[in-house]
């Protein structure tokens, strides 16, 4: 029976191409334990910022550690200057016993790469252990960054990507290729929409809430976490439970603890403090994915809703909205299993006193109904179709640093659902420099994807100028409140997502990209942020998370 150390280099990050005279091809010079390793006549591609992917079949070695207690790897990037090769700089390390399975980031001494280097072992014979390599899963450490990929063999690929439904065409993530006949599973979908039941529904929010003080911990109020994407060729059953995936929070600033199991598919999470943390996944005990998530209190947004009609007469019937003040409740909860991802919920104002009005609108035509934070108003005409976004007819009854929502019959141009109108004290613009990137806009920081960069989103800072101070107002249409309450719902999210500060996520069926929009073209058709009405919008992202805690009525709520 052997026992082997396997040492392998899995790829490199070019950091520096500046000086490049001849071609932009390099070739690796490196030796193992005193043998020569890989191929010198191999050329990789030299691209700042790219990571290259090896072969670690070619560029590594084994060693049968019974009979050596040390190995040391020395490399060498050369660099193609035309008529000569000119050295880039030099790594080395020594490995001693005992020789854990880890993974190391080399940097060389004149800061032009990185190299990745893998160390695993495993025990040969008939008492040895057949599963020493179900998974090989290299981590970066450097900067407190870690990569989520394989290199086989074997192979394994496992994924928790933080956008569900996990977007397709050009926001598709970059995987490293199988095999022909390896099948992957992906389980990406999102739990259904209903008007009652807990707020967090959906999988892998951007943001893990803390709770209020004295709230009671449950399966109710966690962020759920799941595995979306699983490509294992030795898998036996697409569907197993698959124990020997382990969860554990790691701080990037901020703390998170596991509620209940740690281990399978799926994972409960509690934020206890601010800052961001890193949600791993392991596979026997090797890395195998990360999510990251904000930590941030959960903070309750007070809104009220006003259903608006005109007076009947003897000869003109009542025209307005239709909806039930019941129905309202029903799409506001819908409402927030939406807002939950980013760690708000709309709560119904309790004060009932008559909030801003216009010069047209008396105070004794506005009555409260029998559902919380619900009334009813009587108006002209002008406050009930056709109105224009910058009337101000969605600020009717409304109270500063209060959510209020007006239900008309049209806006201009029909056939809006629904508009927002006024808000203020919004960021103008948000950055992200985190690893995996937000909504892995690529690169992503998960190879085969290179280091993941700056991600840079526009904001809305205003609205139209509101007739009364800190007014944060929308219109909800007839065409839309007739719609199902979890479309209205979604409806509601998103443009309480503009008064928060948020733009249109995507481009327009056009190719275009508008100043409404965020600048950032993916993910487009699941971002609740869609400019368009479309049943797969379901999810707000890191980003968007981090500009909404800067609004002024969330800090205002906070």
């Amino acid at each position: 029976m052997a026992r082997i150390v396997r040492v392998a280099i899995l790829g490199m990050t070019f950091l520096d191409d500046a000086d490049i005279i001849g071609s932009d091809e390099v070739r690796l010079r490196v030796r193992i334990g005193g043998r020569d390793v890989g191929d010198l006549n191999q050329r990789f591609e030299m691209v700042a910022g790219t990571y290259v992917v090896t072969d670690m079949a070619v560029w590594g070695a084994d060693f049968d550690y019974a009979q050596t207690g040390q190995v040391e790897l020395t490399a060498e990037v050369e660099d193609d200057e035309a008529t000569s090769w000119e050295s880039m700089g030099r790594v080395r390390l020594l490995l001693r016993w005992p020789f854990a399975p880890r993974s190391y980031t080399l940097r060389a001494s004149s800061g032009k790469f990185t190299l990745l280097i893998a160390v695993d072992h495993r025990v040969e014979g008939a008492d040895g252990d057949p599963n020493w390599g179900a998974t090989f899963v290299p981590r970066r450490e450097v900067g407190g960054t870690t990569l989520a990929t394989v290199t086989p063999p074997p192979a394994i690929r496992i994924e928790v990507h933080d956008c569900l439904p996990v977007p397709s065409g050009a926001g598709t993530p970059n995987r490293p290729a199988f095999g022909a006949g390896v099948v992957a599973e992906t389980d990406d979908a999102q739990s259904p929409v209903s008007t009652t039941g807990p707020n967090n529904v959906f999988f892998n929010p951007a943001v893990i809430p803390i709770l209020p003080t004295g709230t009671a911990r449950s399966t109710e109020n966690c962020a759920n976490f799941k595995v979306t994407y699983i490509c294992d060729p030795a898998a036996r059953s697409s569907r197993r439970s698959m124990p020997e995936l382990r969860w554990e929070v790691r701080s990037l600033g901020g703390q998170a603890t596991i509620f209940g199991s740690s281990t399978g598919r799926t994972v409960k999470v509690h934020g206890t403090r601010r800052g961001e943390v890193l949600v791993q996944l392991f596979h026997n005990e090797t890395i195998a994915a990360v999510i990251r998530a904000l930590v941030e209190p959960l903070v309750y947004i007070p809104c009220r809703a006003v259903i608006l009609s005109t007076a009947a007469t003897a000869t003109v019937p009542s025209v307005g909205n239709t909806v039930a003040a019941s129905e309202v409740l029903n799409q506001l909860n819908c409402a927030n299993r939406f807002l939950w991802q980013l760690g708000v919920l709309l709560r119904l104002d309790t004060d009932t006193s008559i909030g801003w009005l216009p010069a047209d609108v008396l105070a004794a035509n506005v009555h409260a109904t029998g559902t919380t934070g619900v009334f009813t108003a009587t108006v002209g005409a002008a406050h009930i179709s056709n109105v224009a976004d910058e009337s101000d007819t969605s600020a009717i009854n409304s109270r500063p640093y209060v959510m209020n929502f007006a239900f008309i019959e049209s806006l201009t141009p029909p056939p809006s659902t629904g508009g927002a109108c006024f808000y203020s004290g919004n960021p103008t613009s948000q950055t992200d420099d985190g690893t995996p990137s937000t909504s892995w806009t690529t690169p992503s920081g998960v190879p085969p994807d290179g280091t993941a960069g700056t991600v840079t989103m526009r904001c809305g800072a205003h609205g139209f100028t509101s007739p009364a101070p800190h007014r944060y107002s929308m219109c909800i249409t007839q065409v839309g409140a007739n719609r199902p309450a979890r479309m209205v719902g979604q409806t509601i999210a998103h443009e309480v997502g503009h008064c928060l500060g948020l733009r249109h996520r995507g481009l327009e069926s056009d190719g275009s990209q508008p100043a409404a929009y965020d600048g950032l073209p993916h993910p487009p058709m699941v971002n609740v942020m869609y400019f368009a009405a479309y049943e797969q919008a379901m999810d707000f992202d890191m980003i968007q998370a981090k500009a909404v805690r800067r609004s002024s009525l969330v800090t205002h709520a906070s």
